[in-house]
Formats: C-alpha cells, sequence, structure tokens
C-alpha cells in the first residue's frame, strides 16, 4: 500500500509539473482536488487553480506573492522546481491524469465494499445490498470521460454547414476578400497556415 501512495504521489507531482510546464493543460484536466492522495500536491492543485480562475499563471514570479509561511508548508519554491523537472514532457499529461483517476477510484470501490462488509457482518439486509449497489453504480458513471465520438462529430460538422447561409462565407470576414474565398472566412478552431515564398 505504501509503494502504491508514493507512486501516486509522484504521478500527482508529475501531473501539476505538467501543468506548471504547460497552463493550456489546465483545459484538460478532469480531476478535481478530492482526486490528489498528498495534502502537499493537493494545495499546490489549489494554488494553480486559484491563479487560472484570476486569470493568472503560477511562476517562479507570482509564487512570491504567496504567504511565505503557506509557501513553506508546501515545500517553496524547491518543490515547485522538482516538479517541473521531474516531467520528461507534458506529453504524458493523459497518461498522469489517467492514472490518478484510477487510483481513485479504485481507494473509492475498496472504501464502499469495506462498509458493505461491514455493515452485513452482523445482519444481512436487503437494503444494505441496495445502497451498495447504488454507491458502485454512482462511482462508475463518475469515472466515465465524456469523449465526442467521431458520429457526432460528423453530425454537428453537418449542422454547422446545414445552418450556414447559402450567399457569402460561413465565417467571419478576414478583410481580404481573396483570402475569404480560399479559407470561407475565419471559424472556430480552424487552424489557418498562411505561407508566401520570396521572389
Amino acid at each position: 500500500m505504501l509503494e502504491n501512495q508514493q507512486v501516486v504521489y509522484e504521478l500527482e507531482a508529475n501531473l501539476l509539473g505538467c501543468l506548471l510546464k504547460d497552463h493550456s493543460l489546465i483545459d484538460e484536466l478532469i480531476l478535481t482536488e478530492q482526486h490528489f492522495e498528498s495534502a502537499r500536491n493537493r494545495e499546490w492543485f489549489k494554488i494553480i487553480m486559484d491563479f487560472h480562475k484570476a486569470d493568472r499563471t503560477v511562476d517562479y514570479v507570482t509564487v512570491k506573492t504567496l504567504e511565505a509561511d503557506k509557501l513553506d508548508s508546501i515545500g517553496g519554491v524547491l518543490y515547485m522546481t522538482e516538479m517541473v523537472n521531474s516531467v520528461p514532457s507534458v506529453h504524458a499529461f493523459p497518461t498522469y491524469q489517467q492514472s490518478i483517476m484510477d487510483y481513485h477510484n479504485i481507494s473509492k470501490a475498496k472504501d464502499i465494499a469495506t462498509d458493505f462488509l461491514f455493515n452485513i457482518s452482523q445482519f444481512a439486509r436487503k437494503e444494505e445490498l441496495q445502497s451498495f449497489m447504488e454507491n458502485v453504480s454512482r462511482l462508475e458513471t463518475s469515472t466515465v470521460i465524456n469523449k465526442e465520438n467521431f458520429r457526432s462529430k460528423v453530425a454537428k460538422r453537418l449542422s454547422e454547414h446545414a445552418d450556414a447561409p447559402v450567399e457569402g462565407f460561413s465565417g467571419v470576414d478576414t478583410g481580404f476578400e481573396s483570402l475569404n474565398r480560399l479559407t470561407d472566412g475565419w471559424k472556430a478552431k480552424d487552424l489557418v497556415v498562411l505561407g508566401a515564398s520570396l521572389s
């Protein structure tokens, strides 16, 4: 158990290191502070999220705005540096996140099963079984990550095209008629790369 817990603490630190290295990963975050086993990592998570809500990023300068006692209690700048340096690549962020989620859910499932076994050790009742099944079911549905499947993406794209005006272009005017013809205007989530050669 202690070995597993140490691995989870390291995964949490790696995930936090990813968030400190690449602040845009916050948009992919599905974890909440309850998923963190380590109190120190949980505090760092809260700080990162508080800074994010205030449209600020946590870095070596902004972290100095925290009270010295609070900063010291969570490892200070040294621990922040260790977290950042522990991350070989931010591309492993989804793996860190899923591993933390899995550990959390398995721990919760163990707690639910232990409570159930304790409650029926004296006298087994149907209500206890129902409660156990409801708790496990609730835990199971909380682990589902809503990802848009290919079919719904295609349906959404078809709907966008169907709702697009027949005349003119469907995006936002670029200000350049020839560019509007090529791109159909700027559209959300489209990346348009323009290039030219020197002649």
